[in-house]
């Protein structure tokens, strides 16, 4: 959907920089003045948080001097949150994959730790050059010796116990020089040796020779050969002897290998971005599953049966897991098979699951990573199509012993074993994968193993699309041989994150902004808020082409104005702060004065409305803030009266290597960052808006896309606690929301909360 007003927004097609919504530190040194949260923090870490004595609460003075500028503020004309005017296409495969490939190459070197443990460096291994100086089509040979301080590097005990190379077969590696762009390449061959008194090498030492030298170290042998798109000319041989090399994560290898793939007429199109094609909605009389889909999204499915290519766009709460799952039962019934079903989290696959689970659970197979699969237990719903689970029970006991063994952190198999489960165990997944009609998995776990067998897929379906890099896209969309393609996501709400300029960017969006197809199909009709909730993101980012679909009545007790904002008028300054965890640092914000309004917010609702805690989400902007509040509600005995542990929840595949989503869970009441929360909604959602300083600078709350995902989780109340005053002088879209909210009569000040 275009829009016609001037842009004022960031350019989501920019890189969102990570100094935006950092503290100016040039003042601070970190050991004096931030606070430091390792794990969950404590109240005591933040000595300064500006929270009044209750006296001082008592004594806000009541001018409305701070939103008298609110009174005449536009608050409804349209932004183009989302919409882009930069366009990026492509002239050539060949360009493609070399921009592709630096853009990985610099996501990766983002990614290595302080110490850079990660590079293989030239005093780690042997490294030669081998074939001609003309092409790049010969590769490099290295000789590790495999130390036990190398293996600590790369392996965990479990894997040094069971022989694992730390490389493996297909893996991406950047070879770096001293100057200048790296080398592309992957690995062809590795193994592993011994040397032997009589200086053979033996793959298998002790099989052919008599006296190996047991107690040397093993010698890795790989070989890498560089991808053929990389034109460069090879190193010399004195830059062999420098080159440092880059193992690339498990997600940016399976990208890599999906970028070597020819591309089909139809997704050379999407990449490039070159052409214009017009969609039709095909006259088709199709029988609904259902009697219940609007006229847009019966659209969307007439679209998905006859066009090669699907692009919707699925505002908050239009049914988009419901389109996708008759999509599916018509695609079926048209025995139009197999069906791969992707996204970037493991809940946006799970959602869609649970809804075809019903009707076609002897079809359809859950596939998940093997990191993943301790959290598909007995009890999950999903258990019984997961594939794990199934091949498990197809195992004889003996190998079920071992996968027990193998799944057990304190216990440890050898490498016999190892490949005994793997013998046993990979031939019946791969069949199972290759027969069943419907297949869900992420986006990484799509380019797996698993899929040997899988020839043709007719149909893959991403959702979130907006939310998969770019790069992920390919995986699904390019390794298998694939008919139509249908694109689910919203380039309204968040994209992913990277500090890479252009890498956070999604296929999704790209195709979006080149017009490639159009129009673009959008469902129209959201059914999850309250119409007061929905009211300012209906008008404000969809421009009113989103309706409502309910009618705001809802049982006795709730409040008639279910949005409420309470204003802390400054009397709550922000921190900054730095997070800490097994691997790095960050910095950020939290807001103890809010923390502490939000856990008063929390009683209110638990005692006052008789609202269970499972029917409560509690929103901010920041990690630092998140951590805050789980450690306050965790240590009160209203909030959490059995006194249980804060409870993590990880999302997002862990094969991408990549920061996980982390979300807190206190007495069932759920804690996230507002990113955290995108694809997720409760009854009530309590944001704390965090930022409150004297320069009104917000970071990146400006990023309205940020907004429109914080103010459509919630479908019966939305309360927000914050510094109107910091927020509207900030920036011009939250001062359009807080005109929009005085408006309406939706400002609360006050030291007791009251929500009538």
């Amino acid at each position: 959907m275009g829009c016609s007003v001037t842009c004022t927004e960031p350019d989501p097609l920019s890189p969102r920089s990570p100094s935006e919504e950092l503290p100016n530190l040039e003042d601070l040194t970190i050991s004096q003045s931030l606070p430091v949260l390792e794990a969950l923090p404590v109240a005591e870490q933040h000595t300064d948080s500006g929270q009044p004595s209750q006296s001082e609460e008592n004594d806000i003075p009541s001018s409305d001097s701070d939103t008298a500028s609110l009174d005449d503020y536009d608050w409804e004309s349209p932004i183009c949150t989302g919409d882009n005017k930069a366009i990026k296409t492509y002239d050539s495969m060949y360009q493609y994959r070399n921009q592709m490939s630096y853009k990985l190459f610099l996501e990766e070197e983002a990614g290595l730790s302080e110490d850079k443990h990660e590079l293989i460096f030239s005093q780690d291994c042997e490294m030669r050059w081998v074939g001609g100086r003309n092409r790049v089509s010969n590769g490099l040979k290295i000789d590790i010796s495999m130390t036990e301080e190398f293996s600590d590097r790369y392996l965990s005990e479990k894997s040094k116990r069971m022989e694992k190379p730390p490389f493996s077969n297909n893996q991406a590696m950047f070879l770096m020089p001293l100057k200048g762009n790296p080398w592309y390449g992957y690995i062809q061959t590795v193994y592993a040796t011994r040397p032997c008194h009589c200086n053979m090498e033996q793959r298998y030492c002790g099989k052919k020779c008599t006296f190996p030298y047991n107690n040397d170290p093993k010698l890795l042998k790989v070989f890498i050969r560089l991808y053929d798109w990389d034109q460069k000319y090879i190193p010399s041989h004195q830059a062999v002897k420098t080159l440092r090399i880059l193992p690339a994560s498990v997600g940016v290898s399976r990208a890599f290998r999906a970028m070597a793939i020819h591309p089909s007429p139809t997704m050379y199109t999407m990449l490039m971005g070159n052409d214009i094609i017009v969609q039709k909605i095909p006259d088709l009389e199709l029988e609904y599953s259902g009697t219940n889909f609007n006229n847009s999204q019966k659209d969307a499915i007439k679209s998905v049966m006859g066009n090669t290519v699907t692009i919707l766009q699925g505002p908050p709460g239009t049914g988009k897991t419901s389109t996708i799952t008759e999509m599916i039962t018509q695609l079926l019934k048209n025995n139009v098979y197999p069906i791969l079903v992707v996204a970037a989290s493991n809940t946006a696959v799970d959602n869609i699951a649970e809804k075809l689970l019903p009707q076609y659970s002897d079809v359809m197979l859950r596939i998940v990573s093997g990191a993943k699969e301790a959290e598909y237990k007995s009890d999950h719903i999903l258990n019984r199509i997961c594939l794990h689970k199934i091949v498990y029970d197809l195992m004889p006991v003996y190998i079920q012993q071992l996968i027990d063994k193998l799944n057990d952190p304190k216990s440890f198999i050898t490498n016999e074993e190892s490949k005994t489960i793997m013998n046993a165990r990979n031939p019946i997944s791969e069949e199972l994968v290759a027969s069943r009609k419907v297949l869900l998995c992420t986006t990484v776990v799509s380019g797996g193993g698993q899929f040997k067998k899988v020839e043709k897929v007719p149909v893959v379906i991403m959702d979130e699309a907006t939310q998969t890099a770019e790069y992920a896209s390919l995986i699904p969309l390019s390794l298998f041989d694939v008919g139509k393609i249908v694109l689910v996501g919203d380039q309204k709400q968040l994209s992913g994150f990277s500090e890479v300029p252009g890498l956070e960017v999604s296929l999704f969006e790209r195709i979006i902004a080149n017009g490639t197809y159009t129009p673009t199909l959008m469902l129209d009709t959201q059914y999850r808020m309250h119409p007061a909730i929905s009211e300012f993101p209906r008008i404000k980012f969809y421009n009113r082409s989103l309706q409502n679909g309910t009618s705001g009545k809802y049982s006795d007790g709730l409040p008639e104005n279910p949005v409420t904002f309470w204003d802390t008028r400054g009397q709550h300054e922000e921190s900054p702060t730095i997070l800490l965890n097994s691997k790095d640092k960050h910095y950020s914000f939290s807001n103890l004065g809010e923390a502490e309004l939000v856990k008063q917010v929390l009683v209110y609702l638990i005692y006052e409305k008789q609202i269970e805690r499972s029917k409560i989400g509690v929103i901010s902007p920041y990690g630092g803030q998140r951590s805050i509040i789980s450690s306050i509600l965790a240590k009160d005995t209203r909030v959490n009266p059995e006194g249980s542990e804060v409870h993590f929840q990880e999302d997002r595949d862990p094969l991408n290597q990549k920061k996980p989503v982390t979300i807190h869970i206190v007495s069932d009441i759920t804690i996230a960052s507002i990113d955290a929360y995108q694809g997720r909604e409760k009854d009530y959602i309590v944001m704390s808006c965090v930022r409150s300083n004297e320069e009104n600078k917000i970071g990146f709350l400006k990023d309205g896309r940020r907004l429109n995902v914080a103010l459509t989780r919630a479908r019966h109340g939305l309360i927000l606690i914050g510094d109107v005053r910091c927020l509207k002088e900030g920036d011009d879209l939250w001062k359009s929301y807080m005109a929009f909210l005085k408006a309406r009569g939706y400002l609360f000040r006050g030291s007791d909360f009251k929500y009538e």
